[in-house]
């Protein structure tokens, strides 16, 4: 039912999501309702707050959400924001891989007694990987926030990595792997076994013009 003010104009209250246009209907053929949402911007509101928004609503009314689609283009970025939710990325690389030109963002793993859940809050890497032009920030693990590296060598170039936090090591952690580091910054993250960079002592990395702090 839609309720009319005195001039017939259909009553509009502000939704709880900014930059959000929104309707919902109920398919009575199915026994559901179903949301279709268009996210204007998606800085001010993200894939996962209007997902979450959405689910918080159907909880609230002893419902949930069955379901979820994604319907047409969005940027990289959006996809690569893990919303606190889980681990942004999974690397298992034998013969190499390299990332270029992104921003890992938003990733959060605190399961102690699991080991894909524990690590690499950010990325977590087994092999060898090179990284290039990549922003690493705002993510959490127990045990390094914004990378875990093992098993391989990697390559950093025009990295930034800032503003991670982990129970031991908040930048980059480091198990029987190898690393060369050059023109990367590596500022502000915090944790207590190193806030920038933990070695274990099988591990070897090399520093040239980085900055840690």
């Amino acid at each position: 039912k839609v309720v009319r003010d005195e001039n017939g104009e259909a009553v509009r209250i502000p939704g709880k999501c900014k930059s959000v246009k929104g309707i919902g209907w109920f398919i009575e053929e199915y026994g559901i309702a179903q949301i279709s949402m268009n996210l204007t911007d998606t800085t001010v509101t993200s894939l996962h707050e209007a997902f979450e928004a959405c689910r918080e609503s159907a909880t609230r009314r002893g419902l949930r959400v069955t379901g979820s689609e994604l319907v047409g283009l969005v940027p990289l970025n959006v996809i690569l924001d893990a919303g606190g939710q889980s681990g942004v990325m999974h690397i298992n690389s034998e013969e190499g891989t390299k990332i270029s030109n992104l921003t890992i963002t938003g990733g959060f793993k605190e399961d102690e007694d699991s080991q894909e859940r524990r690590y690499g809050g950010g990325i977590y890497c087994i092999g060898s990987t090179e990284f290039e032009n990549v922003i690493i920030r705002n993510n959490y693990a127990i045990d390094g926030g914004g990378f875990y590296f093992r098993d391989g060598g990697s390559t950093f170039k025009n990295v930034l990595v800032f503003e991670n936090e982990a129970q031991y090591c908040g930048g980059i952690a480091f198990g029987e792997a190898t690393a060369i580091i050059h023109n990367t910054t590596i500022t502000n993250n915090t944790g207590d076994r190193g806030g920038g960079i933990y070695l274990t002592s099988s591990s070897t990395v090399y520093l040239r013009n980085s900055i840690i702090s």
